[in-house]
């Protein structure tokens, strides 16, 4: 059984395009889309793509994958999801990822992503 009801947050996503940076060097990004997700807040001491080891203060857990490149912007401390497409203040808090790992439902075989922050 999918878990698509436990998916109660709303975050936005904005990915890296074609090279990821322009001209001047400046990370590019494409447009902000809505992703369902459970967010946790949650201390945790994990290692990253590079092997490096990183505490993360929050935890997403996704039915699409993300990117390390990605920029995120999770729901407000009092859980409020941010506004879309986003105001300033809501891309001022974007987040990127540090890690991204790959998880399977023990009871349903059901795959799902889980992201680090």
């Amino acid at each position: 059984m999918p878990f698509y009801h436990l998916l109660t947050d709303v975050v936005l996503v904005s990915s890296r395009t074609g090279t990821g940076v322009d001209v001047y060097g400046t990370p590019t990004f494409g447009e902000w889309r809505r992703v369902s997700a459970a967010v946790q807040e949650s201390f945790q001491k994990i290692r990253d793509s590079e092997g490096n080891e990183r505490v993360t203060s929050h935890s997403i857990a996704t039915s699409e994958r993300l990117s390390v490149g990605d920029r995120v912007i999770l729901p407000t401390e009092n859980g409020v999801a941010p506004s879309f497409p986003p105001s300033d203040d809501d891309v001022k808090r974007a987040r990127t990822p540090v890690a991204i790992r790959n998880d399977r439902s023990r009871r349903s075989g059901f795959r799902f992503y889980q992201t680090f922050f």
